[in-house]
């Protein structure tokens, strides 16, 4: 049955509706139809501008009025609420189909310690003067989900959320562009991430968290040439079947304490290093678009198509002093735990370092009980010892990413080679694989 208007004794589709026109609803403000509403009911609201600040009750949801009935071809984020919605309650929350706006401060507040979980669906998040969410509510319980909306950062150096509560913060079919190209990061202080099939067009920084999962999404920071995820404290993150994109600076950087897991990723950027950090990486399936590869200080590669890029050098007796050079080639590949790899060093000045040679740089340590010996087909301007005609490159026991360099012939035994075989135009080329844990 019809719910009667109260103020113009007319009949209403619904409860409660706001509208700017009185005849057209129970109440004129978001507001005071929260005053009256109580669990359980729903707020309808039909499209116009509602400048006002609203404490969000518990039980009571608010949803855009079907536009339909009211303008044919409208849409629902025609419902645009200016202000902050606040959500300090115990209980479940709901908005969907408006399209929620800065006014100096953020659109959506979630703080104190209640179980408070929000729910945010088919809606609009625009950031004009301040980052859109505040998530610190530290109940562990508590959740803010953004599902199927989109939004902008179009002004300001604000970001689309920060984040210091202890419960679970989550985007889902979440597109988030960045047309004013601030390069102010999304921030994480706590709490759980997670980010599924979504498109961020800005940064995103990890500093501490319990638990974080980015799937299927791309985050890109290009636009901002900022770095698109960095970690770090403690925590392990999944990352799976997304792409990051960074311009020059590194894709992502994984911190001290942090276990990154990434599996089937794209990773583009032109920096020197894409990923970059003193973490843990755990890779699989990673693809590197315009980019030279990782200096992640412990990585663990394994699985297919992990290809990239690193720098040979030269070191005499562990020493590279004065060592320049015209080329430093190195490309790699993972299959499964095996690492292929090309290596080319051309010097144009061997130094004064002295001692026996190695070949440094590899990109992955070898496996400690690998032994793996790799034949230098073209050593140019090498000058080898009686009875020594070819040279050699040796992984040491114990594994690691340097190779020891040796010559061997007629000799009985092979002898290392040192600076006193090198010229200022040496030059080495070999190719070789070797075992990684």
């Amino acid at each position: 049955m019809a719910q009667q208007q109260v103020s113009t004794n007319t009949f209403t589709t619904a409860k409660w509706i706001v509208s700017a026109d009185a005849t057209q609803g129970t109440h004129t403000t978001i507001a005071s139809a929260l005053t009256a509403a109580s669990s359980g009911d729903t707020i309808f609201i039909r499209p116009g501008t509602y400048t006002e600040n609203l404490t969000l009750k518990a039980g009571v949801n608010l949803v855009a009025f079907p536009v339909l009935e009211y303008k044919a071809g409208a849409s629902a984020q025609e419902v645009m609420i200016i202000g902050k919605s606040s959500a300090n309650y115990t209980g479940t929350v709901s908005i969907s189909g408006l399209r929620l706006q800065t006014n100096s401060d953020y659109v959506i507040e979630m703080t104190g310690s209640t179980a408070a979980i929000l729910n945010v669906s088919n809606c609009y998040i625009e950031s004009t003067n301040n980052t859109a969410i505040n998530f610190s509510n530290s109940n562990s319980s508590s959740s803010l989900s953004i599902f199927q909306s989109t939004g902008n950062i179009s002004a300001g150096t604000g970001a689309y959320f920060t984040g210091t509560g202890a419960g679970t913060l989550r985007f889902q079919y979440f597109t988030g562009e960045n047309s004013i190209l601030t390069t102010t990061a999304n921030s994480l202080t706590n709490g759980k991430f997670f980010c599924y099939w979504s498109q961020i067009d800005q940064g995103i920084s990890l500093t501490s968290f319990t638990s974080a999962n980015i799937n299927f999404s791309h985050i890109n920071s290009s636009v901002s040439n900022t770095t698109s995820l960095t970690t770090v404290t403690s925590g392990s993150i999944g990352i799976r079947n997304s792409s990051f994109t960074s311009g020059t600076a590194s894709a992502i950087s994984i911190g001290a304490s942090t276990t990154a897991n990434i599996f089937s990723c794209t990773i583009e950027s032109s920096n020197t290093n894409a990923l970059t950090g003193a973490g843990t990486l755990n890779v699989s399936g990673i693809y590197y678009f315009n980019s030279t590869g990782s200096n992640v200080t412990t990585v663990s590669p394994k699985g297919f198509n992990l290809q990239g890029t690193f720098t040979p050098t030269i070191a005499f007796g562990g020493g590279s002093t004065g060592i320049t050079y015209s080329s430093q080639l190195g490309e790699y590949t993972v299959v499964g735990n095996t690492v292929l790899f090309n290596a080319q060093v051309i010097l144009t000045n061997k130094g004064s370092s002295t001692g026996s040679a190695t070949l440094e740089g590899l990109p992955f340590a070898a496996s400690p009980s690998t032994i793996s010996r790799f034949s230098i087909p073209d050593a140019r301007n090498i000058t080898f010892d009686v009875n020594y005609i070819y040279a050699f490159a040796q992984l040491p026991s114990g594994g690691g990413t340097s190779t020891t360099l040796f010559e061997y012939g007629s000799a009985v035994a092979v002898q290392n080679l040192t600076n006193s075989n090198f010229s200022n135009t040496s030059a080495l080329r070999f190719s070789g694989f070797y075992m990684i844990n």
